[in-house]
């Protein structure tokens, strides 16, 4: 965060005029600079706004209100230039304030009329490509990107780091690198703790943690609703950084299976988390690839029911009965796809060995794509 004692005054002269404590905020949301908080009730609205303003949603008109858990409400206010928005300030509500009156409203863009010289003057933020090489170079492998980051104390020493990959669906890829903003800007706010960022050529973000990840945080930074839809995969602690790219590729492994199986995996997965779907999903994998088994089936014109009833059938350890009744069809119907599938593959019994290459290669298909899922 730039740091200008300028502005800084400026915004104490403002909050003096307003009468109340005010945060000004860049016009992505980001705080810039803040008066004092003399109460413990407006210390505790001014924690809320650092943590997570950057992760609010612009008012859609001049004024906007945000619900700060355990702070009230909080008024944020667009200041403008010229037709654009150039900032906002965020006022927390009294007790007693249901919303801010007009002549409150009017008396805070005065006082903040007298920021705009100096917001509109701010030098633009350094672009952090150093930081986003570094961190793509730390997951590729490279000992050197490892040193540095140390080095510049942009992540700390530990003895336990973890990766974090980062992803969403192919509609939803423009979520991603805000998703990681998001963390990123909550920790660096919110604490002292280090952790670094960065999204790859290949759209997947990263983010690499000095600890182990608080998973339940990480579910609630991610439902920020506008990057709703994106999802984490955790990598495995290592001891050292040189290691982070191993953590790396289990938590892109862990991404593609909650991915592909979104209804059976949490937001934010480990490995224990999804099992061995984490090994199932290979983007590359072809029907070719499958067992032979399967292959044949998914040829067929009519795969999915017979697809869908050899799955059953084997979840229900082969209780014929309790399949059709899970099928929603007469065991005789049960029977004949059954019969179906044996004539397709070329056997005369769904035997152990085949059992467990029919589960498993169904698994594969559907988590690739190469069957529709159910």
């Amino acid at each position: 965060m730039r740091h200008d004692v300028e502005l800084d005054d400026r915004v104490q002269d403002a909050a003096e005029s307003a009468g109340r404590p005010l945060v000004l905020l860049d016009a992505r949301l980001r705080p810039v600079a803040w008066s004092i908080h003399e109460s413990a009730a407006d210390r505790e609205g001014l924690s809320v706004v650092l943590a997570h303003s950057s992760s609010w949603p612009p008012p859609s008109g001049s004024v906007g209100y945000v619900p700060a858990a355990g702070a009230g409400t909080v008024a944020v206010i667009a200041l403008g230039d010229r037709g654009a928005t150039a900032g906002h300030l965020a006022v927390r509500l009294r007790a007693a304030e249901r919303q801010l009156a007009a002549h409150e409203i009017t008396r805070i863009l005065r006082a903040g009329s007298t920021l705009l010289p100096a917001l509109l003057s701010r030098p633009p933020e350094a672009a952090p490509e150093h930081t986003v090489a570094l961190v793509r170079a730390l997951v590729a492998g490279d000992p050197d990107a490892a040193a540095a980051l140390v080095e510049e104390s942009l992540i700390s020493e530990s003895s336990r780091y973890c990766a974090v990959a980062i992803g969403a669906r192919p509609d939803l890829a423009e979520r991603v690198t805000p998703a990681v903003d998001v963390v990123v800007g909550f920790v660096h706010l919110a604490s002292t703790a280090s952790v670094v960022g960065a999204t790859g050529d290949d759209g997947v973000g990263v983010l690499v943690f000095p600890r182990p990840v608080v998973v339940p945080r990480l579910t609630r930074l991610l439902a920020e609703p506008r990057i709703a839809g994106v999802r984490a995969g955790i990598g495995p602690l290592v001891p050292s950084l040189t290691q982070a790219a191993s953590s790396y590729d289990g938590a892109r492994r862990v991404l593609r299976a909650t991915l592909a199986a979104p209804d059976r995996h949490p937001v934010v997965a480990s490995a224990a988390d999804v099992g061995v779907d984490a090994w199932l999903v290979e983007p590359s994998c072809t029907v070719d690839d499958l067992p032979r088994a399967v292959a044949v089936l998914l040829r067929d014109p009519g795969s999915a029911p017979l697809l869908e009833t050899v799955e059953t059938y084997l979840e229900t350890g082969g209780n014929a009965l309790q399949a059709a009744r899970q099928l929603h069809i007469h065991r005789s119907t049960l029977y004949y796809r059954l019969d179906r599938i044996r004539e397709l593959v070329g056997v005369e019994s769904i035997d152990a060995a085949l059992r467990f290459e029919l589960a498993v290669g169904i698994r594969i298909a559907r988590l690739n794509g190469l069957a529709s899922t159910q």
